[in-house]
């Protein structure tokens, strides 16, 4: 069976009582979930952040059709300071109320000069501390601005200026054999690592943890710690955001990253409001006919909470 994963990179550990946990339990609070790859929230406009840091309608990206086209090398240097290491930690709460503690890492690639990063939704989620490192080894806490569990898209704000920014290409260009180049922080310790390949296919359809994504395909080394580092064209600008792989034994080189020309939507959307709009949200949480209350009165399944703000309020 071929499973396709996130790549973030977790570490759990001990914390109060020195209690034992299973890293391949989903059922936990922290929401890092198996592998660190995030478990599948039920709301889809994910999760507000910091509101001092959001636009109101103000902020926008802007894409650049590629003209010149670069060897590798100058490629990485024109690219390598806009991505970041990302390191997180999460309490967690096991049984006989034990705590402890998990640690990520993952990737970033900077939009702004003040300090607007985007990562995937899944590296940052369920975290208390997240922790921004650039290439210059200097370290910032950053604040999230806002997630987006649909698209696995994340905005962090960090406290800085005169930050080197990625330039946004257009992803709607992009060709089937095109070259590109992957930068980003795999197993959490190899900040700054580059990988090369070819774009395989431009709008793979997958489902990733149980939500369906229309992604870029690319034959690049990918690895845990790799997500939310960024996809360069030759041009040198970003043209995808690194999500997930196929792992499989009998699977060598298929990696995804979500297209900036559908990144960037939702990016202007988090910054700007701290939530994806246009996309309706019934804010319904529903149990399932399996209690015994449930059984006893005929019902299948039944409303329990209403979230107020939601199109169902």
């Amino acid at each position: 069976t071929v499973v396709c994963v996130m790549l973030c990179v977790v570490c759990f550990l001990v914390g109060q009582r020195f209690g034992y946990t299973d890293p391949s339990d989903n059922n936990n609070n922290g929401n890092l979930g198996d592998n660190g790859t995030g478990g599948v929230q039920n709301d889809t406009t994910g999760t507000t952040g910091e509101s001092e840091y959001l636009q109101n309608g103000d902020f926008e990206l802007e894409q650049i059709t590629a003209e010149e086209h670069y060897q590798l090398s100058s490629v990485y240097q024109k690219t390598m300071n806009s991505v970041v290491e990302i390191t997180t930690e999460s309490v967690q709460t096991g049984s006989f109320m034990q705590q402890y503690v998990t640690t990520g890492a993952g990737s970033g690639v900077i939009l702004t000069e003040d300090g607007y990063i985007v990562t995937n939704n899944h590296v940052i989620e369920g975290a208390t501390k997240i922790t921004v490192t650039l290439t210059s080894g200097e370290k910032y806490d950053a604040s999230l601005v806002g997630a987006d569990v649909k698209t696995d898209i994340a905005v962090l704000k960090i406290e800085a200026t005169g930050l080197s920014k990625a330039e946004l290409g257009i992803s709607g260009d992009l060709l089937v054999g095109e070259q590109i180049l992957v930068i980003g922080n795999p197993l959490g310790s190899l900040g700054g690592s580059a990988t090369t390949g070819i774009i395989s296919a431009t709008s793979r359809n997958i489902s990733v943890e149980g939500q369906l994504m229309t992604l870029i395909q690319t034959n690049a080394a990918i690895n845990p710690g790799n997500s939310g580092g960024g996809m360069f064209n030759m041009s040198g600008q970003l043209v995808g955001i690194v999500n997930a792989k196929y792992t499989d034994e009998a699977v060598e080189g298929i990696g995804f990253a979500i297209p900036i020309d559908t990144a960037k939507d939702i990016i202007e959307s988090l910054i700007n409001y701290g939530y994806v709009t246009g996309r309706p949200n019934i804010g319904l949480t529903i149990e399932y006919g399996t209690s015994r209350y449930l059984q006893s009165v005929g019902a299948t399944n039944w409303i329990t909470e209403v979230s107020s703000g939601s199109d169902a309020a």
